[in-house]
Formats: C-alpha cells, structure tokens, sequence
C-alpha cells in the first residue's frame, strides 16, 4: 500500500560542487508543472531542516512536490542539473515533478547543502 510521503529537500539552482555520480538510467523531470487542481502522487515534507522521507521510491510518470513546514525557505535540486524547484517559501508547496525513467535520482537544498534527498524511479511494471 502507498501512502503520502511527506519529506523535505529543496535546492534553489544547482552547484554542482560535490554532488556528481549517479545511475546512467537516473530519472527526469519533465519540465511540466501540475495544475493546481492535480493532485501528486509523493509528498516529501521538509521540516527541521531535513527531508522526510529522505528516500522514496517512485514509479515513472509519478509527481513528486515538496511541502515546506519550516519557518524558512527552502529549495530542492537534482544533483548535477535535470529539476529545480527554485525557493519554496514557509508553509508553500512546490511546483509538480513528473519523474521519468528508472534508477537513483539524488537532490539536495541549495540554501542548506547538508539537506539531501533521493527518489528511486522504477518503472510501472504491467507487461504488454
């Protein structure tokens, strides 16, 4: 059974510094954002300068948003470009990420680099 996720990482643009590696199969973004009357698929919620859940497993075509209950902005961001969420202020919910592709996909918090975070896309199953 799949439940909300509630988790928190949020990074305003990517550095770079540090962060490289990766699965050659990571998932993406698609680069659309939901509208306000869909609803995500995984929550990650950031409180007390972490991610909760920090890792969560997430099938491809799924939307991630990030949900901030801390007093301060935050931001996630794929390690080494692909999302950005850019800032999301107190108590805001992030634009939707339509993850595609299977494999590691890890993202920090720009304003706060120890805040980290990954989703595992696997693939829908269902063969044809």
């Amino acid at each position: 059974m799949m439940a909300t996720f509630a988790a928190g990482l949020l990074a305003a643009g990517c550095g770079g510094g540090g962060y490289g590696g990766g699965t050659s199969s990571m998932p993406t973004s698609s680069g659309t954002t939901t509208g306000a009357s869909s609803t995500p698929d995984v929550v990650i919620t950031i409180a007390g300068m972490s991610f909760t859940p920090s890792s969560v497993t997430v099938q491809s075509g799924q939307t991630v948003v990030w949900k901030n209950t801390d007093s301060i902005a935050h931001t996630a961001t794929q390690h080494g470009g692909g999302f950005d969420t850019g800032a999301i202020p107190a108590g805001a919910t992030s634009k939707a990420i339509a993850i595609t592709g299977t494999g590691a996909l890890h993202y920090h918090c720009e304003v706060h680099p120890v805040m980290v975070g990954s989703l595992n896309g696997t693939s829908t199953g269902g063969g044809y």
